[in-house]
């Protein structure tokens, strides 16, 4: 059995995409953009003159590419939601919570630490909440540990929930992630910056917070702003 399928960027109008005839059930295209949304069609081939309809879309979305350092996110380039209101992260990061939409990371102007916006992170154990809360910065194309990441955080509580940075080999896996520092909690806007040199983070890992509270009876949120992942200015001597 033979299929044609045909795609392009997520909204194309069907007829004006990229058709490509295929032999195997599996497609493979190499020309797809990085984080970009694309609209795929399929259709069967029966015969010279005999195919059957188009399915129906299937929207898949491309990874991201391996960002540059330095690297820089203030969230400031995106829109602000309230704290219990969906909204959205930063490009190229991902984030892994059971929580609602609503509930989960996202970009928010609640409590923010500089400027208008910052990341809110909210832990609660009860339903529609998530007590572990994950955010996973980009894939960098430098090896982690050679670099310095410095960042601003703010606590509703500083006895309530524990933040700490560390990285994940697999971001869809919660036990691949290893912490690398417990962040000091404060109610302040507090500044860190921790050196990630021989720290033995794998390649193809990528750092993370994580932002956790068991209180079954109020929901404690973390903002994290001011994002900064840079080369170190002098590694120190090892092995000496």
């Amino acid at each position: 059995q033979n299929w044609i399928v045909e795609y392009g960027p997520a909204g194309f109008i069907l007829g004006n995409g990229i058709q490509q005839f295929v032999d195997t059930p599996l497609f493979v295209s190499t020309t797809l953009n990085p984080s970009t949304s694309y609209d795929f069609y399929v259709k069967s081939v029966c015969s010279d003159e005999l195919t059957s309809i188009w399915t129906p879309v299937v929207t898949c979305s491309t990874p991201c590419s391996a960002v540059q350092v330095p690297y820089v996110e203030n969230m400031e380039s995106y829109t602000g939601t309230a704290v219990g209101e969906a909204g959205v992260i930063p490009e190229c990061w991902s984030y892994l919570s059971d929580a609602s939409p609503a509930r989960a990371p996202h970009i928010s102007t609640y409590n923010a630490v500089s400027g208008v916006n910052g990341l809110v992170l909210t832990a609660k154990n009860a339903s529609g909440f998530s007590a572990d809360n994950y955010v996973a910065l980009p894939w960098f194309s430098s090896n982690l540990n050679g670099l310095k990441i410095s960042f601003m955080s703010r606590m509703d509580n500083a006895a309530q929930g524990a933040l700490t940075l560390g990285y994940f080999t697999n971001v869809s896996d919660a036990s691949s992630f290893v912490v690398l520092e417990s962040v000091p909690s404060t109610t302040a806007a507090g500044a860190h910056e921790y050196s990630l040199y021989g720290r033995n983070i794998p390649d193809g890992a990528r750092l993370a917070f994580r932002w956790y509270s068991a209180s079954p009876a109020w929901d404690w949120r973390c903002v994290i702003d001011d994002v900064s992942v840079d080369f170190l200015p002098c590694p120190p001597v090892s092995n000496v």
